[in-house]
């Protein structure tokens, strides 16, 4: 068995279990390393004996530490103890190595390689909140995390990446690992961003430095609103002044809303005007107008406040029109002519609702105790816990039975469901062989009830 490490690491401790052995002298056993270093030496059979071995199945594992190998071998070679020449068992081995487990420690002092950031953080414009972003490098062992600096201090690390370190080499490289920048943290204004990239060791590389504009403030209030419209009419227009610009992401669009308590019609607007409807319900509306920047920031607390006023038409009501009279009214129909031979136009009788006082309620009567008894509750020596008891006849379906112990200082059971048969019930459960010397045994026989007969348990100590 040969265990090589990764190029641009070292062997420094390794911990394994081997059976090494031998039943003909003329084979040497060895355990060695890269630089010459003897692990494990050869041994001789001892006089009366048939084999001689370094280890066994069933050993402990042997740890070297200490190490700065490239590699590790477990084996045997022809010639030892002045032998020259090995001979082989027509049936039996004349020499074997088994290796049952091993654990190795690598030295990596090799750091990541080709760091780079991409995805929308690296894209230009203003940035604010999380931004989404991508992270590559490579490494001899491959990434375990991907990492986001700003101004030369850590922001974040990503959670482990899935890594197996049962192979030589445990992680994959990063190729545009998904990973957002939160800028909730940083100060406004622009910031020197570096991606990172973590092998297993530890070692870390960073990317070439970014700027990247970072504004996480809403625009203030806009001034001297005016608002339009009203009256009649649904249609409102606003206008205002954009205020002094506030250094950071520059104003892109509006939004506006218009409530009368808790009716509101809302909509996006410019830089310094909005049109849109109100609700169409009668009523003052409170009017606000705030800023959106290029940064997504917005705020309606920053918001700028005006009214106006809208009378919706009375029901049935419509244009202008003379007389008072709302507009031109359609003909009231004239009754049609009596022929004397129309059939009478029969009328319905009015409907009286007939209401009934409710009654008390009476509520349901509840099912006697089905009386669960166990009369048996032992182990026998084949290790089956025995369980019979009785119920009610009344009770149908089955019961739960539970066997409850203490083993080593852990809790244990066991559980089955048994059949009700003409008001008795038979149990068997097997007990593992290492629970036989449990502490406070117990059973516990449940029933869940039916419409003839309630719910019941009883519990009580096993006798072993």
């Amino acid at each position: 068995m040969r265990f090589t490490a990764p190029s641009g690491t070292t062997i420094s401790t390794v911990s394994i279990k081997r059976d090494l052995g031998k039943q003909n002298d003329g084979y040497r056993l060895y355990g060695k390393t890269s630089d010459g270093t003897t692990l494990d030496e050869t041994c001789a059979i001892p006089s009366g004996q048939f084999v001689c071995a370094l280890g066994g199945y069933g050993t402990p594992a042997a740890t070297f530490s200490g190490l700065n190998a490239a590699w590790v071998a477990w084996g045997f070679a022809c010639g030892d103890l002045g032998f020259q020449q090995c001979t082989t068992g027509s049936t039996l081995h004349q020499a074997w190595v088994h290796i049952y487990g091993s654990t190795v420690t690598l030295v990596d002092n090799q750091v990541p390689t080709s760091v780079s950031a991409g995805g929308a953080v690296t894209a230009g414009g203003w940035k604010g909140g999380s931004v989404g972003g991508a992270i590559s490098g490579t490494d001899n062992l491959g990434v375990r995390n991907v990492r986001w600096y700003a101004d030369g201090a850590l922001v974040s690390t990503s959670a482990d990446r899935a890594c197996d370190y049962s192979v030589t080499v445990p992680c994959s490289n990063a190729v545009g690992q998904a990973y957002a920048l939160d800028t909730t943290g940083l100060a406004d204004g622009t910031r020197s961003i570096r991606a990172a990239v973590v092998d297993p060791a530890g070692n870390e590389a960073k990317s070439a430095p970014f700027d990247v504009d970072v504004d996480n403030t809403a625009p203030t209030a806009p001034e001297n609103l005016q608002v339009g419209g009203g009256g009649a009419a649904q249609a409102i227009s606003m206008t205002w002044d954009l205020p002094a610009a506030d250094g950071g992401a520059p104003y892109v669009s509006s939004r506006w809303r218009a409530c009368n308590g808790g009716t509101c019609s809302s909509g996006t607007g410019g830089l310094t005007s909005a049109s849109g409807t109100v609700p169409g319900f009668s009523g003052t509306y409170a009017v606000d107008v705030w800023l959106v920047d290029q940064a997504g920031n917005q705020d309606i607390a920053s918001a700028a406040r005006g009214s106006v006023s809208y009378t919706a038409p009375a029901p049935g009501g419509g244009g202008s029109g003379g007389g008072g009279g709302g507009g031109a009214q359609p003909a009231k129909p004239e009754p049609p002519a009596d022929t004397g031979t129309a059939d009478p136009v029969a009328v319905p009788a009015p409907i009286v609702p007939i209401v009934v006082a409710p009654g008390p309620v009476t509520p349901p009567a509840r099912a006697p105790s089905a009386n669960v008894r166990v009369t048996t509750a032992t182990v026998a020596k084949s290790g089956r816990l025995l369980v019979r008891g009785t119920i009610a006849r009344a009770a149908t379906g089955r019961v739960s039975v539970t066997y409850r112990a203490t083993v080593d200082g852990r809790a244990r059971s066991r559980s089955t469901r048994v059949r009700i048969t003409r008001g008795r019930y038979a149990a068997t459960i097997t007990i593992p062989r290492t629970w036989r010397s449990a502490r406070n045994p117990r059973v516990t026989v449940r029933y869940a009830g039916s419409n003839s007969a309630g719910a019941t348990s009883r519990t009580l100590a096993v006798r072993t």
